[in-house]
């Protein structure tokens, strides 16, 4: 008889220096949060024995998140104000945990679930206009798709999918040529592209420069 389960969501954000943390670096500081909390987690069967765990979509390195989820597997339930207090008195400061709440042990994985990220980027102007940003963007999507060379090979992306709404480009503050634009990339399968893909494919030349990137949002597509 199988072992019974309680599978944990964690939401928390991903700040400052941690941002630069690597996916498989993020695997192993989020063991250790479960770990310090000292939660009751669940391993995996067979020989290569685990924290039994999983993520949401991959955030790009460098990149500041304000809203991730992690699922972890619990043997013993326990409340969730009980679980949040843990985690949040031996969270580091530039990773938070925001709250916790318990799934259904056989919900879809967050990798199905949770495909779409809304990004807030600032960018630094050398000469371009908000309306040339935009257009540059909006002439970007329209063509539908984006190549990009990946491991001496070239992936293509589905723009028409993957960007459900339109860019947008809009002033970041009146005292710098700076500007702010908002985005949501749906990920699939195959992964998704990402912002920094977009502002290249669509300044190729670095007329806008990327001062920072932030993972607004990340929730399930609602069509």
């Amino acid at each position: 008889m199988a072992e019974q389960s309680f599978r944990l969501r964690i939401n928390y954000q991903k700040r400052g220096r941690l941002s630069y943390l690597s996916h498989l670096e993020m695997t192993r500081a989020m063991e250790r949060l479960v770990r310090r909390a000292q939660l009751p987690y669940a391993t995996s069967n067979g020989f290569n024995v685990h924290m039994k765990h999983a993520f949401g979509p991959a955030l790009p390195v460098g990149t500041t998140s304000l809203d991730e989820y992690f699922d972890v597997w619990l043997t013993d339930y326990l409340s969730a104000d009980e679980l949040l207090s843990r985690l949040q008195q031996v969270s580091a400061l530039d990773l938070p945990v925001l709250g916790v709440r318990y799934v259904a042990p056989n919900a879809e994985a967050l990798q199905v679930s949770h495909v779409l990220s809304s990004y807030e980027l600032v960018l630094a102007s050398t000469g371009v206009s908000l309306d040339a940003a935009q257009a540059a963007f909006d002439s970007m999507v329209a063509i539908g798709v984006l190549d990009v060379p990946k491991k001496n090979k070239i992936k293509r992306y589905d723009l028409k999918s993957m960007i459900p709404s339109r860019i947008k480009v809009l002033p970041h503050d009146t005292q710098t040529e700076r500007f702010k634009v908002l985005l949501q990339i749906k990920s699939d399968q195959s992964g998704s592209v990402k912002p920094e893909q977009l502002l290249k494919a669509s300044f190729p030349n670095n007329e806008l420069t990327l001062i920072s990137s932030t993972r607004t949002r990340l929730e399930p597509f609602l069509p």
